[in-house]
């Protein structure tokens, strides 16, 4: 079976690929910068495409192509027009725990105020100490809102670590069943509650999918509704939440701050350059923490998905259910 590893990611996972894969197979890897060109030469008798993009040229070139495997979760890196009639669609999880953890990362280092004090306390200042200024506080968790966009796998496994620190959750989702709020949920609405949450939630996490409907959702109207003591957290995709908007109100402090680890802007090649994540100056803001995409980046993850990506090769001889994998037409996934 002829397999194309397609991008820096997918080339990446070679190694744990032939480790994991039990059938006979013959791999090779396009990582850096895409040259279509090379690809489209061997993707004529592939059978199997690991990894992103996949271009029209691609589609009609393929004549033996039977599945397109993601590395990771979404789809909004493929356009699924392009995909020859017939082929399978399988996408990779194992991220929503990793992903849990970071948010509650970044929510208590934000509300103890965790990088300000080492900062200045690396340069000898005792700001904020009790032993000085016993009435100068941070907050506690317990008791206040975490408001979740999105209601998935990730938004789950945060609402479980969330509530055992206290938080009262709330969130909304694309499709609202009429059905109570499960366990540990204290509001579970549709999209028109959004602006509730946004004037609800003391956290705000961003985990819906991007998609025609979310792209853009969240601009200057709804960063207004916020508490001006609340805080953001996007581990989903940038897009959700428009650029000059959200830096605005970071910059004149009309939310207290926010934790991104996903952006508008990286860099094009195949190895870590200096590349500035947005048009606008985020490095420059006190009350934001900046990850570059490392929400999901567990060797736990990492090992999980490419499991997956292996077992998902042997059974594509077999014509047996495939994991994950997704129903999609030219339109769009279904």
């Amino acid at each position: 079976m002829k397999i194309l590893l397609i991008g820096t990611f997918a080339s990446a996972g070679r190694p744990l690929l032939e480790r994991f894969l039990q059938v006979p197979n013959e791999v090779m890897a396009f990582p850096g910068r895409f040259d279509e060109r090379h690809v489209i030469k061997e993707i004529r008798d592939a059978e199997v495409v690991v990894g992103a993009p996949f271009t029209n040229s691609m589609g009609q070139s393929a004549r033996q192509l039977r599945l397109i495997q993601n590395t990771g979760v979404g789809v909004d890196r493929y356009d699924l027009s392009s995909f020859p009639p017939g082929v399978r669609l399988c996408v990779s999880a194992h991220h929503g725990a990793a992903m849990a953890e970071y948010v509650i990362m970044v929510i208590l280092a934000m509300t103890r105020r965790l990088l300000p004090f080492d900062s200045q306390f690396r340069q000898g200042k005792w700001d904020g100490s009790c032993i000085f200024n016993p009435l100068f506080t941070t907050r506690q968790l317990t008791g206040r809102t975490l408001g979740l966009v999105g209601y998935g796998t990730i938004a789950k496994e945060i609402a479980g670590r969330a509530s055992a620190l206290g938080l009262r959750v709330q969130a909304v989702k694309q499709n609202r069943s009429a059905s109570a709020p499960p366990p540990g949920i204290d509001f579970l609405g549709g999209p028109a509650d959004l602006h509730r949450l946004l004037a609800a939630a003391d956290y705000l996490v961003v985990t819906c999918p991007l998609t025609p409907e979310t792209d853009g959702l969240i601009g200057e109207r709804e960063l207004g509704l916020m508490k001006p003591d609340s805080y953001l957290i996007n581990v989903s995709r940038a897009k959700i939440i428009r650029e000059g908007p959200l830096y605005e109100a970071l910059r004149r402090g009309q939310i207290a701050g926010a934790a991104l680890d996903v952006w508008y802007n990286y860099p094009p090649g195949v190895q870590a350059t200096t590349c500035f994540p947005s048009t606008y100056p985020f490095h420059e803001l006190p009350n934001v923490i900046m990850t570059p995409h490392i929400s999901s980046c567990t060797v736990e993850t990492i090992e999980a998905r490419w499991r997956d990506i292996a077992y998902n090769i042997e059974h594509l001889e077999a014509g047996s259910e495939l994991r994950n994998e997704v129903q999609w037409s030219a339109q769009g996934a279904i």
